[in-house]
């Protein structure tokens, strides 16, 4: 049994991406386990939307950074991911102003081409938009959407291209210490690694506890369906996040894509 310089759980887009910086940065022993196939989970069933629109500054900063990454992937990756910049509204309530105010604020400080917009300079962007409840919008220039499996999948193959490997169909069964580092038993196997990086998303905490460690992730069933529109839904309209009705959509191969904001807690990730 080889051992590892670490082993990634998970093969979402978050292991995915680690798998292969981490090799990148110039470790040679990378294993990625993955209990199915590679974005099998919530990756592969994301909206894919790329925004800016946090409020908390760290949040933008990353949101920047990774907007970035995925405008330029095809060059630097290789693969196409289907990325479009199409622009983000959000939609806000009286109530809600004075956060997206503030938001908008945050945004422009830290280099977001954001502006405010008010009803009826809605039409402008998205003409077939009905804001009857809404008192005052925001648009981003910069905000775009992308093909989560895409990306997963660019990852993955140029974490291999650096000599990583990938475990398939291994669910993990336990993780534990062993010496200075760990053993991870999976249903086909047992791996050594100095460390271990959960990313397993809705699975970490139960992983989290057999070692120990209390993650406080909780699971959240969000719902989204493909609506086909007469005459079509261009494919640069822009995304839509409307919080007065906890939806938000954005176009999806011709058709719209929509989803629910709210979701239920507590979703049994099986």
């Amino acid at each position: 049994m080889s051992r590892q310089q670490a082993i990634v759980v998970g093969g979402g887009v978050h292991g995915a991406s680690v798998f292969y910086h981490l090799l990148s940065l110039g470790l040679e022993r990378v294993l990625l386990v993955e209990r199915k196939s590679l974005a099998c989970a919530a990756t592969g069933r994301s909206t894919g939307i790329i925004r800016h629109h946090y409020s908390h500054e760290v949040t933008v900063r990353v949101a920047r950074y990774s907007s970035r990454v995925f405008s330029r992937f095809p060059e630097t990756m290789g693969r196409d991911i289907g990325y479009v910049n199409n622009g983000l509204v959000f939609l806000a309530t009286r109530e809600e102003e004075g956060a997206l105010r503030r938001c908008v604020e945050q945004q422009r400080r830290l280099g977001v081409d954001a502006s405010l917009v008010d009803p009826a300079g809605l039409k402008t962007l998205h003409p077939d938009l009905v804001a009857d409840d809404v008192s005052l919008a925001s648009f981003e220039r910069d905000a775009g959407y992308a093909d989560p499996y895409s990306v997963t999948v660019g990852y993955a193959k140029a974490g291999e291209a650096l000599g990583g490997k990938i475990l398939l169909n291994a669910a993990v069964q336990d993780i534990r210490r062993k010496g200075d580092g760990f053993l991870v038993a999976t249903a086909s196997g047992e791996h050594e690694a100095d460390a271990v990086v959960l990313a397993a998303g809705a699975w970490a905490r139960t992983l989290g506890a057999r070692m120990g460690v209390d993650i406080p992730v909780t699971s959240l069933r969000l719902s989204n369906a493909v609506l086909e529109l007469p005459g079509g839904y261009a494919r640069t309209t822009p995304t839509v996040l409307d919080l007065p009705n906890h939806l938000y959509f954005r176009p999806e191969g011709g058709h719209i894509l929509v989803g629910d904001g709210e979701g239920l807690g507590d979703a049994d990730p099986e």
